[in-house]
């Protein structure tokens, strides 16, 4: 999936392509095209070249180490390099837009431009949500009041946005859904609240299932067994 744009700013000798293309795709997939304007004649066109002229930086203001695009010297064609895992270049905004910035320089220097690119890497449902582990035991005594909770793990999904967003259900016998209620205070504060009294003689420990689903089309899941 690929998209561009021309946006000219005040200096028209640095224009913004803004293009955008979808996560672990494979190498040399194709992002889009610089094309400048339209005034130029097609010898003109023909004879610029195009050359990257900036190493990308991602959000954080780090330059990956390997190349993460290429150029077609004659065509302005930008491709990928390499698979590129927008979780691990956008680690701390994963909550926002990943933009990758680079500049490209176009010669001769007859037509000499200094062309601003920024790609948006699209997010893909690549991962399933995780608990910190897969089974837990927990502990109430017998005289516990209604409305004790129990602290649970909350699930964590290294996707980003939609894809990234948890929501939980419980899947567990009547007696067990009678007696607990599963509460999200917040995506790290997951409760199970007591909701009705215990005892002990008439049951003495309950089983839970609470899976995590993520917001993705399909959706993925993960669960922990309580």
């Amino acid at each position: 999936m690929t998209s561009s744009m021309l946006v000219h700013g005040h200096n028209a000798t640095t224009p913004l392509f803004e293009l955008e293309v979808l996560e672990e795709l494979p190498p040399n997939s194709l992002v889009g095209s610089i094309r400048l304007d339209r005034k130029l004649s097609p010898t003109e066109q023909a004879a610029l070249r195009y050359s990257i002229l900036s190493r990308p930086t991602v959000p954080d203001g780090s330059v990956p180490t390997r190349p993460l695009f290429t150029i077609h010297e004659r065509r302005g064609m930008i491709r990928t390099a390499q698979r590129l895992d927008r979780d691990a270049l956008c680690r701390r905004t994963l909550d926002e837009a990943c933009y990758i910035r680079f500049d490209v320089a176009v010669r001769p220097m007859t037509h000499f431009r200094i062309v601003r690119v920024r790609v948006e890497i699209l997010d893909v449902n690549d991962h399933a949500p995780v608990f910190p582990r897969p089974a837990i035991t927990l502990s109430l005594p017998e005289s516990a009041a209604v409305g004790t909770t129990l602290h649970v793990p909350a699930a964590f999904d290294a996707d980003s946005r939609e894809n990234g967003m948890i929501r939980y259900v419980t899947v567990s016998p009547a007696a067990a859904k009678n007696a607990f209620q599963l509460v999200e205070r917040s995506r790290t504060d997951i409760r199970l609240v007591l909701t009705s009294p215990l005892d002990r003689e008439m049951m003495d420990r309950y089983q839970l299932t609470i899976i995590a689903e993520d917001g993705g089309v399909p959706p993925q899941s993960g669960s922990i067994q309580v």
